[in-house]
């Protein structure tokens, strides 16, 4: 325990730790002010695709269909609650829903850091994994719609078990007795999480690496608030993996279809490098996936050679993310166009990797004097060209909608804006579409868009669903009729 006190003391007294505003936090929020900027402009996307499904599900007291069952039961905080929530603040408003899951963003960057900080005793390195996270391009995907806020919701409640587990570890070890109350707060956590995302999973896993080699490096037997904790999490999983389980089959969800693929595994690791590089829209070989063992393997070396045990723990903690979010996929089938949606959980490992590489890294520093001021100088041209290149990278990404979400939600806010003016009036019960597209058709989630704006109206589409319009359509008292003319344009038939 001697070594790992000295190294902490080595890391606390890092040049990268004299910061004004004790601790960084100045370098933290001026971070976050730059996400706000950065992402600023996706507030002002429409709905779009399964957004209207939710917001027509959440107007609906209750819900009958076995598909808004399963939903209900499946995600229910982040698919039900969370869009009930978000109407009742906001109404039918893109913008209030947006700025709602943003503030959620910038939370989850928030307690990353102050995880990052307090865990590894390095301003630099919780600085690099925040910024990663921060400017990562699986925020296009998840950011860009409301049905994101699926990942984005997961990722607070998991990075806040993370914040409070370390807390609840560094608390028991000073009073040698469990803390029954944070114990059953991170329990609380970790369920809302998988009622979220069944991802969040992962803590289980992670958790399990953390206090093993926690216990190793200390050579002593575990601790009764570690195992009470595994407890807590275990009798979360006990009780949600069954109804997860129910819940997926009365959907036919793809979750329900178990395949055992492992190149679905390596694709998620894959995009989850090519997610925190910052350049644009890349398809890098698998060969990628191996530039990050090296890495990783230099902070393990430098964390073994200075024994520092909180950053040893800490690497095997991130390599359980990284590698257990990763599996999951090996044994769920999922569209293959969602491209970077689903790496959200290795990215968030990968961030820790690098972060706690970093410290290694520092740590090796702090030893040698005469290369402190070499390595200040490198470490800010590369914090400042990385940070460059990420906020430009995301700004463009939104500009240049680099993704299925942003990229149809023009097309639902054409079409929305165009049948509006006839729809206000409330006269029409029903909507009949003529030669749709199938992105047009995509975008609004079928009938699923005038269901959110006009509860009870129904819409029905030519060549879809069992429904085929008659030669002579026409709009009538009761019924609106309407062609597709162009990509974003529509004719009424009168």
């Amino acid at each position: 325990m001697l070594a790992d006190e000295a190294s902490a003391v080595t890391l606390d007294r890092a040049l990268w730790r004299r910061m004004p505003m004790e601790r960084g936090w100045v370098a933290a929020i001026a971070l976050l002010v730059l996400v706000v900027a950065c992402y600023g402009r996706i507030v002002k996307t429409f709905f779009v695709q399964d957004d209207f499904l939710m917001l027509a599900v959440a107007q609906w007291p209750m819900p009958n269909e076995a598909m808004y069952r399963g939903i209900f039961f499946f995600r229910p905080l982040s698919t039900y609650w969370l869009t009930v929530l978000n109407v009742a603040i906001c109404g039918m408003q893109p913008v209030g829903h947006h700025v709602i899951h943003l503030a959620m963003f910038l939370a989850t960057i928030a307690i990353l850091f102050a995880w990052l900080r307090d865990s590894s005793g390095s301003v630099i390195g919780a600085l690099f994994g925040t910024v990663l996270y921060a400017f990562s391009k699986t925020h296009l995907y998840t950011l860009g719609w409301i049905a994101g806020g699926i990942d984005v919701s997961a990722a607070l409640f998991f990075v806040l078990c993370l914040w409070m587990t370390g807390r609840y570890l560094r608390a028991s070890d000073a009073r040698a007795r469990v803390c029954p109350w944070l114990c059953l707060g991170i329990g609380l956590s970790f369920a809302c999480g998988l009622l979220c995302k069944e991802s969040c999973v992962v803590f289980a896993p992670a958790y399990l690496a953390w206090i093993a080699v926690r216990r190793y490096s200390s050579r002593r037997p575990f601790q009764r608030a570690e195992i009470a904790l595994a407890v807590v999490l275990l009798a979360v999983l006990a009780v949600y993996l069954p109804c997860w389980r129910v819940a997926s089959c009365v959907i036919g969800s793809p979750a329900a279809r178990l395949q055992i693929k492992p190149s679905r595994s390596e694709k998620v690791l894959c995009d989850s490098v090519i997610a925190v590089l910052p350049a644009g829209e890349s398809s890098l070989p698998r060969r990628t996936l191996w530039l990050v063992i090296p890495c990783a393997m230099v902070g393990i070396i430098w964390a073994l050679r200075r024994r520092a045990t909180r950053v040893r723990e800490h690497l095997a903690m991130a390599l359980a993310i990284w590698a257990s979010s990763a599996v999951i996929y090996a044994f769920t089938e999922y569209p293959w166009w969602l491209q970077l949606y689903y790496s959200h959980f290795s990215v968030i490992g990968l961030t820790l990797l690098a972060a706690m590489t970093v410290c290694g890294l520092e740590a090796w520093v702090a030893d040698h004097r005469n290369c402190r001021r070499a390595a200040v100088g490198v470490a800010a041209v590369f914090f400042g060209v990385w940070i460059v290149l990420g906020f430009h990278t995301i700004r463009d990404g939104i500009r240049l909608r680099r993704s299925p979400a942003l990229c149809d939600a023009e097309l639902s806010r054409a079409a929305y804006e165009q049948l509006a003016p006839y729809l206000k009036a409330g006269q029409y019960k029903q909507v009949v579409f003529l030669g749709v597209s199938d992105i047009v058709w995509s975008s609004m989630h079928g009938g699923d868009m005038l269901s959110a704006f006009y509860p009870g109206l129904r819409a029905d589409f030519d060549g879809r669903d069992n429904f085929k319009a008659g030669p002579n359509e026409r709009t009538n008292g009761t019924t609106l009729v309407t062609r597709q003319t162009g990509e974003r344009s529509f004719t009424i038939i009168r």
